[in-house]
């Protein structure tokens, strides 16, 4: 029997006149503050929510990976009375300082309209200490917000050039989403109505996450996990995302719209400076 992921992929190779609106990806952010040694209930960021949106004809949305920043080695739990169940369901280890995928590798789990997700996270119990969990949803075809999408089979034919465009964000002293700055706010040299992949984005320092958002996202945020460790990994997130799935999820933005598209950071409460690389494939026709 053929897996819903795998039909959702050959109706968009089908063409998108076969989806209504079309692809969306999406971040969700829960943080704690001093959350303490058991598990509770985090604090959804501020423009987020933890209420899946409504899909056309009620085909499920996909949690395709999900990371954690802590500040001590802690427990972070996703559930609904939909999962498997709803006692533990998805429920990993989080090491300390290391923001790394939890999800195993193409394995999505599947999400409902309406239904609502719990978040739990255990850590530290320090006054001031904040936890992030950070989720990555993808929608095949959520109404109002279609977002530019595609494979790493639509993109690699199309490479001309690679690049790297510097955008300095500044950390601020509170949890969730900050810093916010246009991506050609340091560096102006897109070349004029010229569409680009976006492979992945890196920093020199940790945070929850790095999130792209923009008239081409559908406003809604792209992310990858804040981790110098992780270079290797977060340069081409979006393409090893893609290939995990065999789904359109490499964004492609135009540099029509650069002024509009804004880059941010999850952080804690240690503020900085975090120096981020977007990734860039230019493409031709």
């Amino acid at each position: 029997m053929r897996s819903p992921l795998n039909s959702i992929a050959a109706l968009i190779a089908s063409g998108r006149e076969a989806l209504l609106y079309g692809p969306a990806l999406d971040t969700i952010t829960v943080t704690g503050t001093a959350i303490g040694a058991t598990l509770a209930a985090g604090a959804v960021a501020t423009g987020d929510s933890l209420q899946i949106k409504n899909q056309t004809g009620g085909a499920p949305a996909w949690l395709v990976e999900f990371w954690a920043d802590f500040q001590v080695a802690g427990e972070a739990r996703i559930r609904s009375p939909k999962f498997h169940d709803n006692v533990d369901a998805i429920r990993s280890r989080v090491l300390i300082g290391v923001v790394e995928p939890l999800l195993p590798a193409g394995v999505a789990q599947p999400l409902f309209g309406q239904d609502v997700l719990s978040v739990e996270l255990a850590g530290s119990a320090v006054a001031g200490d904040v936890e992030s969990v950070v989720m990555q949803v993808y929608y095949p075809d959520l109404p109002g917000q279609s977002a530019r999408l595609m494979t790493w089979e639509q993109i690699k034919p199309r490479v001309k050039n690679v690049l790297g465009v510097r955008v300095a964000i500044t950390l601020g002293a509170t949890p969730g989403y900050n810093g916010a700055r246009a991506i050609n706010s340091d560096v102006d040299l897109l070349q004029a109505n010229t569409d680009y992949a976006v492979l992945g984005m890196t920093t020199n320092t940790e945070c929850a996450a790095v999130c792209l958002r923009g008239p081409d996202t559908g406003n809604l945020r792209c992310a990858v996990p804040g981790e110098p460790a992780l270079i290797h990994i977060t340069n081409n997130w979006f393409k090893h995302l893609a290939e995990k799935y065999n789904l359109p999820l490499i964004p492609v933005i135009n540099s029509a719209n650069k002024g509009g598209t804004f880059i941010d950071c999850v952080n804690d409460e240690n503020a900085g400076t975090a120096n981020v690389v977007v990734w860039l494939a230019q493409l031709g026709a």
